[in-house]
């Protein structure tokens, strides 16, 4: 089980990865897939910094990976900022109210925070047991 959960950790990050390098140098792409529209410099920096945090993202989850020793703890926060996505997109539908485009987005960022958290238990409880 753990071995599927690491190659799936590795997939998204691996995607990760991928979407950030995009998302640097395709900002205008994003429109179509964000529902965002960059204007001028500024907007142009804000979509950069944010979906190009998503190379550390992925490198983060790679190193962890490959340290046995952090995979845990790395796994975990991440887990937790994609649950922190899910909580957001929750509380904006409570502003804004339901729209059918979001559920793509709800359902993929749940499935990556559980697949994270998941690793990084199991990870947690595999380094527990060799210590």
């Amino acid at each position: 089980m753990i071995k599927i959960l690491n190659t799936l950790v590795g997939l998204i990050a691996v995607a990760l990865i991928a979407f950030g390098f995009y998302s640097v140098f395709s900002v205008n792409e994003l429109t179509g897939i964000t529902g965002l529209r960059p204007e001028g410099a500024l907007g142009y920096s804000e979509m950069r910094a944010i979906y190009g945090a998503f190379i550390l993202q992925g490198a983060m989850m790679l190193y962890g990976l490959y340290n046995p020793r952090l995979r845990a703890p790395i796994l975990m926060i991440f887990g937790l900022v994609w649950a922190w996505y899910v909580i957001m997109r929750v509380v904006s539908i409570g502003f804004e109210g339901y729209v059918s485009a979001l559920s793509s987005a709800f359902i993929s960022e749940t499935i990556v925070a559980l697949l994270l958290i998941a690793a990084g238990w199991l990870a947690r409880e595999g380094s527990e047991s060799r210590s």
